[in-house]
């Protein structure tokens, strides 16, 4: 709530045996709190109004009742670190003549109309043409360098530069054609598993197989090359699929022991860190004091405020959460090994190439003292056609 951030708050830690006697004291009192969470081991956690917090203990030290303060929120509590440390508010209004300052320089550049070149190569060409972000717009030329652009490379047939606010609009026409370098290169299809040949859906190029036919892995299925009297040797990028019929055998594996992962819930465990990425430097600018011997799980939050505007500023923050853990050992019990691993075999089907039919299936399991084990002998049809290319001597 907006009240809560205005006038400040506090979070209250109530231990196990004095949880009943506290919620006991804010009623007769009338204290008003939320963000109620109570844990596996007892206590619970609250969020009261500053002054109400700032009551509540006073109470609850007169009726020998534990209750400990955790944290302190809110703007008040904002206002009092800022001031206590000028530091953050100065660099701020450095921050802000920052970006007054640096309206005058390029931020962000972006492409339009390639195909065959990336953004990168776009911007790489423009940089050793003396333009990229961080030049200054005071001596930009935008005809000295799109010449320049030009002359750089060979591969950009046109290019147009327009600079709006800090940001530069590149749109380029390329020499090449995106599909040329593909469909000249030759290339042959290979089997990438064994099988009898179903059917071939031929698009391009000499086909070698026949349906019936087995084939091992590695074996030529269709040819990049042509041989006749007429015309000679000619070369071409072979097109198709080759649909087999295939056995495949997948093992699972479920161990029966493995490692939990507990989270700590004490709310004092939880420390964050923040910082800026400007351009490309990672400026650290708040850390919370945190022991940890490695055991912790972070989560990262990036925010960029400017990136829906015009100018689309290089300026974000980051918030990054060390969350603490402990691991144990437990185990599973057959039943769920079991679950888990018709899951995980499921999930290796599903991701067999060539649009994969399944014939049959045959599953034997073993039950070991360390790990449950399924074995499936899998018989599909599937395309098991690779593309290799291959080079033409002259």
């Amino acid at each position: 709530m907006l009240t809560y951030f205005l006038t400040g708050y506090k979070i209250l830690c109530v231990s196990r045996e004095s949880t009943a006697d506290f919620l006991e004291l804010c009623r007769l009192h009338g204290f008003v709190y939320d963000q109620f969470t109570p844990y596996a081991d007892g206590h619970l956690t609250l969020r009261m109004k500053a002054t109400t917090a700032s009551k509540a203990l006073d109470a609850a030290e007169a009726c020998c009742v534990q209750v400990t303060e955790i944290k302190t929120g809110g703007l008040p509590s904002i206002l009092a670190r800022l001031f206590r440390r000028p530091g953050l508010w100065v660099g701020g209004l450095l921050a802000v003549a920052l970006l007054i300052f640096s309206s005058r320089f390029v931020w962000d550049i972006r492409v339009s109309g390639n195909r065959i070149l990336t953004e990168r190569e776009v911007e790489a060409t423009l940089k050793e043409c003396g333009f990229g972000v961080g030049s200054y717009l005071g001596r930009f030329k935008a005809d000295r360098t799109e010449n320049r652009a030009l002359m750089q490379n060979p591969a950009l047939a046109w290019i147009s530069v327009n600079v709006k606010g800090t940001v530069a609009y590149v749109e380029i026409r390329e020499t090449a054609s995106p599909s040329s370098n593909a469909t000249n290169t030759p290339a042959n299809l290979v089997a990438d598993t064994g099988g009898q040949i179903v059917r071939v859906e031929l698009e391009r190029g000499n086909v070698i197989v026949r349906a019936g036919q087995w084939v091992d892995q590695g074996d030529l299925l269709v040819s990049g090359l042509y041989d006749s009297q007429q015309m000679g040797i000619r070369y071409t990028h072979a097109e198709g699929r080759v649909y087999a019929r295939t056995v495949e055998e997948i093992n699972v594996m479920i161990p029966l022991a493995y490692d939990k992962k507990t989270y700590v819930t004490d709310g004092k465990a939880i420390s964050s860190q923040k910082s800026v990425i400007f351009f490309e430097n990672h400026i650290k600018f708040s850390k919370k004091d945190f022991n940890s011997d490695g055991s912790c799980d972070i989560i990262k939050r990036v925010s960029a405020p400017f990136s829906n505007s015009d100018a689309d500023f290089p300026i974000s923050f980051v918030t990054e959460w060390y969350i603490p853990y402990t691991v144990t050992q437990e185990k599973r019990t057959y039943a769920e090994a079991e679950a888990l691993a018709y899951l995980a075999l499921a999930q290796r089907i599903g991701s067999l190439p060539g649009d994969a039919e399944v014939l049959s299936k045959t599953i034997t399991t073993t039950l070991g003292e360390d790990a449950y084990i399924l074995t499936c002998t899998l018989e599909c049809i599937r395309d098991i056609a690779k593309e290799q290319t291959f080079e033409v001597l002259p």
